[in-house]
């Protein structure tokens, strides 16, 4: 029903044919501390002007996107576990909105954020790491603001902007990775400004587009964290991580790294290999005290 409104809490949605959850019409959803797995397409997705607030979910191993908002949604999408998924962790298209905060986003097939065909999302304080693709990918028109988050460790470039791609790229960490930190294509436009790129295997910035298609300005090494531009753009709270043997007797997590619980890395451990290669990039076996097989329509 067009308009409709729902919460859903504490669920496990898992093992559908097509989407997890679904959000379409004009409906809005709260979407709290479920649990998105191993649906066959997406694992949540949002179409149709669909609002939401989208919080402290995981959403993983899904056979598509974990998120997908487009057609004019605009949901909130903050503090949850992206990771596993066969296609991108977060994808923004056909002009989907709304923003993106303090995520994890992680192992994913394709890109850990996408944003194209006229979506337009703010984009901020995210950790977007271990991806086997591009960090985030920006194309097809898409545009929006990226600003003041953790690229690390991913495949391709940490940040790529191709194929006519406008966004507003500021005052990101883009360090680590194993291809281009910040990649601006010969198609690529828009801005790219007091980025800090350090540490990745090929160059930390090429741009190839044209100055009339795309400014760029302040960007460099670790330096560049000490600029006053950076420190005003730039809010990302680096969580420490877990003292040695901490309350799970592990050396800082469950997954036995010295990283954060529960596969999580803070961006403070962007230095320690150590941590970075005993991330456990695997599903969790928990299982859960109640599932629920059968598709969430909104």
């Amino acid at each position: 029903e067009s308009g409709a409104s729902a919460i859903l809490r504490g669920n496990v949605v898992q093992a559908n044919g097509q989407c997890g959850i679904e959000v379409r019409d004009d409906g809005h959803a709260d979407m709290r501390e479920n649990v998105v797995r191993r649906n066959g397409h997406m694992g949540i997705y949002l179409y149709n002007g669909a609002t939401g607030e989208i919080r402290g979910n995981d959403i993983r191993d899904n056979g598509m996107s974990g998120i997908n908002v487009s057609r004019n949604a605009e949901p909130s999408i903050t503090a949850n576990m992206v990771h596993g998924n066969r296609q991108c962790g977060i994808l923004l298209d056909h002009s989907g909105r709304g923003s993106i905060s303090r995520n994890q986003v992680h192992s994913n097939g394709e890109p850990g954020l996408r944003i194209e065909t006229q979506a337009d999302p703010v984009v901020t304080d995210n950790t977007i790491y271990n991806g086997h693709h591009h960090g985030i990918l920006i194309c097809e028109g898409g545009c929006g603001t990226v600003q003041g988050n953790a690229v690390m460790r991913n495949r391709r470039a940490g940040i790529k902007v191709k194929t006519d791609g406008a966004p507003s790229v500021l005052a990101n960490r883009v360090h680590h990775g194993f291809g281009l930190g910040i990649h601006i294509a010969a198609t690529g436009r828009g801005e790219v400004a007091s980025n800090a790129c350090f540490s990745n295997e090929a160059s930390n910035l090429l741009v190839e587009a044209p100055p009339h298609q795309v400014v760029v300005r302040g960007n460099g090494d670790r330096a560049a964290e000490q600029t006053e531009a950076f420190k005003r753009l730039n809010t990302f709270e680096r969580t420490p991580s877990p003292a040695k043997g901490g309350s799970n007797g592990s050396k800082g997590g469950s997954n036995g790294s010295k990283g954060s619980p529960g596969g999580i890395l803070s961006e403070s451990d962007a230095d320690d290999d150590d941590a970075w290669r005993n991330l456990d990039r695997s599903p969790s076996t928990q299982e859960d005290s109640s599932t629920n097989s059968s598709p969430l329509i909104v």
